[in-house]
């Protein structure tokens, strides 16, 4: 139901015939995949053909293009084995059109829409490397995989770490995930419009949510984004972002900001799957000019990045702030029973007694398991609690 496409862009003459070529690109749409044990995998029987994938041309200067789309048969590629492809073609959009543009460009600052820039979401939380946690302030973000996981894109072998990685140049979030970043800009960004392009990959409605969290992991607000029920990526204004100085520096950073589905799961597999395709930056001013920094890797130290008189702005993060993320997100949205705090389908003496460990300091209960142990509801753990396990436990044995 899809297949292989070559995509070129010419510079066009002035008789609007083809000039130099300028860009090329081969791009294999397949889009039948299912969701099983965690993995996402090819599925012919699961050919979703109303997925249409992402394929970007960015940073061509201002002037006339020419574009060429080849459809391009190959047996390797060939994912369904019946010898052909049926290729959709369903819309062409075109960013910054006036750019340079004083006119328009004052135009769109009236909306929050002038100089926008865009980095792949994928880009910034995909290309991190295990090692990346050691670095404080590391450049990127993380996936937050709904059992209590904080997950990087590759090892430092460059093996790919994720379960579920999406098919194309998106992030997938099944209901309970999320990605978590920060955002440090080296200029003032108050007057500039954050948003975030998403679509619905499988299900029929999804609900996308933005968590504000201080560097504890406490909520400090929390704004539903979307409820996603197009396959058409949309662009969303993450609009109650705070800003605040970083401490010793002068550059602004957020708050940690946590991007989650938290839609319901539905009856099968792949329902109600959001995917993130970009982060935009607008402003409603025509200066300064703030654009994402390029050549980010997990490597980069965010505030070199951000030297120099380029206005800039990078996704990061750092390991201790992504942890309480992902303990928040299992918190809130992970499964449990109350009374089986170590989740083995059992509420017996080994719950009581890990709850009791617990209440006097020699371990920590984390995420659902949390839950499970608040007996009574008050978000406290204490004796209470312990007393409540073992009298279920006694009154049922």
């Amino acid at each position: 139901t899809s297949g292989t496409l070559v995509i070129e862009v010419y510079k066009a003459k002035e008789d609007g015939s083809n000039g130099d070529k300028v860009r090329s690109l081969i791009v294999d749409t397949y889009y039948g995949y299912k969701y099983e044990g965690g993995v996402w995998t090819p599925d012919p029987s699961n050919a979703a053909v109303w997925q249409v994938p992402v394929m970007k041309v960015e940073d061509l200067t201002y002037g006339q293009y020419n574009v060429k789309l080849l459809a391009m048969y190959h047996p390797y590629l060939d994912h369904n084995a019946d010898g052909k492809y049926t290729l959709y073609i369903d819309a062409v959009r075109i960013y910054n059109p006036a750019m340079n543009d004083a006119t328009a460009n004052n135009a769109y600052a009236l909306d929050g829409e002038a100089n926008p820039d865009y980095q792949t979401v994928r880009h910034f939380v995909f290309n991190q490397m295990a090692s990346a946690p050691q670095i404080e302030g590391f450049a990127g973000g993380v996936f937050i995989d709904g059992a209590g996981g904080v997950n990087y894109g590759v090892n430092d072998s460059g093996e790919f770490l994720y379960t579920n990685p999406s098919p194309n140049n998106e992030i997938y979030l099944a209901p309970g995930q999320a990605v978590y970043f920060k955002l440090r800009a080296n200029v003032d960004p108050t007057n500039e419009r954050v948003m975030i392009g998403i679509k619905l990959a499988f299900g029929s409605s999804a609900s996308l949510t933005l968590t504000q969290l201080d560097s504890a992991g406490n909520k400090i607000s929390k704004d539903t984004i979307a409820t996603v029920k197009t396959a058409t990526d949309m662009y969303y204004s993450l609009g109650n972002i705070t800003w605040k100085p970083v401490t010793g520096t002068t550059y602004y950073e957020t708050n940690g900001l946590v991007l989650a589905n938290t839609g319901s799961a539905g009856t099968g597999s792949t329902d109600n799957v959001i995917s993130l395709t970009n982060l935009k930056i607008s402003s409603y001013k025509t200066e300064p000019k703030i654009k994402f920094a390029d050549n980010l890797t997990s490597a980069s130290d965010v505030n070199e990045l951000l030297a120099g008189d380029s206005a800039l702005i990078v996704p990061c993060c750092d390991s201790d702030e992504a942890i309480a993320a992902a303990e928040y997100m299992n918190y809130n949205y992970g499964s449990y029973t109350l009374g089986d705090v170590n989740g083995d389908g059992e509420i017996d003496m080994l719950d009581t007694l890990i709850t009791l460990r617990h209440t006097i300091g020699l371990a920590e209960l984390w995420g659902a398991k949390r839950r499970a142990a608040d007996m009574d509801g008050n978000g406290v753990i204490d004796a209470i609690d312990v007393m409540h396990i073992m009298r279920y436990v006694m009154e049922n044995k």
